[in-house]
């Protein structure tokens, strides 16, 4: 598929193994894509290292729950697991992981919450 994939190595936020998309370790012995941290208000960087990475996981799993379990996955890769994003498209309940949006090169939409800019789509 082009992609770079790594034995071992998978985002902790989407769980693709593809390492094209800026891998940055975490404060879990893991990995995160630079998109996927971006993507989320809750995980962010602490001297080089993505911090807060299982309370984003947490928290984005309990909001995704709440929408008929047919919306519950990637519209992608058709993945159920990983920080999943709610279209920005008005009255959209469709999901995608911030890699795959990036992949399919869906609209970027950026906003800043006060602190830093969030990323996130449209489908």
């Amino acid at each position: 598929d082009g992609r770079v994939h790594r034995k071992g190595v998978y985002c902790q936020l989407c769980a693709r193994s593809d390492v094209l998309g800026g891998m940055k370790p975490t404060d879990s012995n893991s990995w995160v894509h630079l998109a996927c941290l971006m993507s989320t208000e809750d995980a962010f960087f602490q001297n080089k290292t993505a911090v807060h990475v299982k309370g984003a996981l947490k928290k984005n799993r309990a909001e995704v729950m709440k929408c008929p379990k047919s919306k519950q996955k990637c519209e992608e890769c058709g993945g159920r697991s990983g920080l999943l994003l709610k279209c920005k498209h008005k009255g959209c309940d469709r999901h995608m992981h911030a890699l795959c949006a990036e992949i399919l090169d869906r609209l970027r939409v950026v906003e800043n919450n006060g602190g830093r800019d969030i990323i996130s789509y449209k489908c």
